[in-house]
């Protein structure tokens, strides 16, 4: 199976998974921003893996509820970025894709160590911004992360019914 058809599948059961809690069911992006003129920009920004940029493409016009944190849109991913980077000893090495906990610590990739066309993910606690001394490891890479997160909106989901 693919990388692409695996993450397509992750997505769908987050998807669904949270259909059965939350009310809002809309696919649509609500902005009016074009969606491929935003990626142009991030590509020029940042070496993105291949799977977190699949799931930009595909998958972030809106945002996408997760039970430990939040993802950023494609459109408010440079923004963030923008606010968030200069916290961080090395943040040419980083992109912060979204928060991360009820404290809404920064949520990033490592770009420094993509494999396979993934990268792993990290957090680091709100008290530090030094992301030498406090960084965690959430995930060995995005698309785990996502198999995470599905599991446990599943759960829920399944606890509910």
């Amino acid at each position: 199976m693919t990388n692409d058809s695996k993450l397509e599948k992750v997505v769908v059961r987050i998807h669904k998974a949270t259909k059965d809690i939350s009310e809002n069911d809309s696919l649509e992006s609500s902005s009016e921003v074009s969606h491929e003129r935003v990626m142009a920009k991030l590509n020029e920004h940042f070496q993105l893996p291949l799977v977190y940029l699949e799931f930009l493409v595909k998958f972030s016009m809106r945002p996408l509820q997760l039970a430990s944190s939040q993802l950023f849109t494609a459109q408010e991913l440079l923004r963030q970025n923008k606010s968030w980077l200069p916290n961080f000893a090395h943040p040419e090495t980083i992109v912060v894709i979204g928060t991360y906990g009820m404290c809404g610590d920064p949520l990033y990739l490592r770009l420094d160590l993509i494999t396979k066309e993934d990268a792993p993910v990290y957090t680091l606690t709100h008290d530090s911004w030094d992301e030498e001394s406090e960084t965690n490891e959430v995930a060995k890479s995005f698309l785990a992360f996502l198999e995470d997160e599905a599991e446990v909106w599943e759960s829920i989901s399944s606890n509910l019914k």
